[in-house]
């Protein structure tokens, strides 16, 4: 009988042992390797798309510069950059609420103005800046 009740109560402990222990863990090490690795592999998506938007929002800057009274050209830089960020736009939105308002605060009259018959270039100019300035801050607050 004492060894019956010895042998419980170190099942016991272990068995209170290891929950303390997995408590402790940080949730990463807890979860699953599928979810590390969907969580990583979303942000990696995430981060390769901003640099997409990245890329074309400094394509349509050359082009403000280059040829500013050649509002077709502008016109389909501002749809290049919208098609883009409609790529990744609600992987963003669901990452990180906050820092989507405040992207798309610039992001969208940037788009709005671009579309005018005559944008008005400064002004374009002004949200290209605003724009890739929050992108780029967004990217490296994910660590990418």
């Amino acid at each position: 009988m004492k060894k019956l009740l010895y042998g419980l109560v170190v099942i016991l402990a272990l068995v209170v042992i290891a929950y303390g222990a997995n408590r402790n863990m940080p949730s990463a090490e807890i979860g699953t390797g599928d979810s590390i690795q969907l969580n990583h592999s979303m942000a990696e998506e995430i981060s390769s798309g901003i640099e997409t938007v990245l890329i074309a929002l400094k394509e349509f800057k050359a082009v403000t510069e280059q040829s500013p009274d050649d509002t077709t050209a502008i016109q389909t830089s501002g749809k290049d950059v919208e098609a883009n960020w409609d790529k990744i736009e609600k992987r963003v939105e669901k990452m990180d609420p906050v820092a989507y308002e405040d992207i798309e605060r610039s992001l969208y009259p940037l788009i709005a103005e671009a579309g005018k018959d005559q944008p008005n270039v400064v002004m374009v100019q002004q949200l290209i800046d605003e724009t890739m300035e929050k992108l780029t801050e967004f990217k490296e607050e994910m660590g990418a």
